[in-house]
């Protein structure tokens, strides 16, 4: 089961953007090889878990983002939620689902952030637009 591991890439470049850091410096602070980020990156590799604990703690994220953002959470609870999608129509969504929903819209507010970057990188207001972004998504 390959998930969708380009999201969690995706993020993780984003927020590479977000702190300024290069691959090499996520790797010295990861205390992993500069080769394990750039397979990773590429999508030629899928860490694993210690690699991945090492990889979400340089970030600042908590351990298990990386799964969640290309598998979705999955606690087993069976929990379902109800998600109103357009007039009138429901879908049950059970807790992996909702999960994989989360993760894609995090997965998305990185791109943002990322694209928010590329277009003037150097202007204050457009790194305090980023740095609010990313605050509010790891809030949720």
């Amino acid at each position: 089961m390959n998930g969708d591991r380009d999201a969690a890439i995706t993020a993780v470049r984003a927020r590479l953007t977000l702190l300024d850091m290069t691959q090499g410096q996520l790797a010295t602070e990861a205390h992993l090889s500069l080769r394990t980020i750039e397979t990773f990156l590429s999508g030629t590799y899928w860490p694993k878990p210690a690699t991945r604990a090492s990889i979400e703690a340089a970030l600042g994220w908590r351990q298990g983002t990386l799964h969640e953002l290309a598998y979705g959470a999955t606690t087993g609870s069976g929990v379902v939620y109800s998600v109103n999608l357009a007039d009138g129509w429901d879908a049950n969504l059970n807790d992996v689902a909702k999960a994989e929903i989360h993760a894609q819209v995090i997965a998305l507010i990185y791109r943002l952030a990322r694209n928010l970057a590329e277009e003037d990188p150097d202007d204050e207001h457009s790194r305090a637009r980023r740095r609010q972004l990313v605050l509010r998504a790891e809030a949720h």
